[in-house]
């Protein structure tokens, strides 16, 4: 793609996703453009092939930009937190290294470092959460703190 049009393009992404990064392009940061034409998902349950128009039209996770920054901080803040969580765990993963890996609108991922490799375990929320507020509640009842702040087990 020509330098002038990644710089149209840029222009025209900023208006809806600002980034710092597209000011660079054209000045030694060159922009691609990528044509989907078939997608794969795949999750420990199996894999199922998208359709480019469905996977174009699907909404990003509210937590995309916020994932990163939520599993440091419970990694780093909130210990007890990621305990109570493995508690989920299959028995002979317990005896494992456990650490918050993604989080997600539907669930949460712990990663388990063991001695026979890294296990990846996905912990569904029983309902999807669609705010930050939604979110914690559905992770502190995860974890089995369906009382804090009012809360009731659903």
């Amino acid at each position: 793609m020509p330098a002038q049009a990644q710089r149209s393009l840029a222009v025209e992404i900023a208006k809806d996703y600002p980034h710092p990064g597209l000011l660079d392009v054209g000045h030694g940061v060159t922009l691609m453009r990528i044509l989907v034409n078939s997608a794969v998902l795949a999750d420990t349950a199996g894999a199922e092939s998208v359709d480019h128009a469905d996977l174009r039209a699907a909404a990003a996770d509210p937590f995309c930009e916020l994932e990163s920054a939520w599993l440091q901080h419970m990694s780093e803040d909130h210990a007890d937190m990621v305990a109570q969580l493995a508690r989920h765990l299959p028995t002979r993963l317990r005896g494992g290294l456990v650490h918050p890996l993604a989080i997600d609108r539907y669930g949460l991922t712990l990663r388990v470092e063991s001695n026979d490799g890294d296990h990846d375990v996905r912990l569904p929320f029983p309902t999807p959460a669609d705010d930050i507020q939604s979110l914690s509640r559905a992770v502190r009842v995860l974890a089995g703190c369906p009382f804090l702040n009012g809360l009731r087990r659903i």
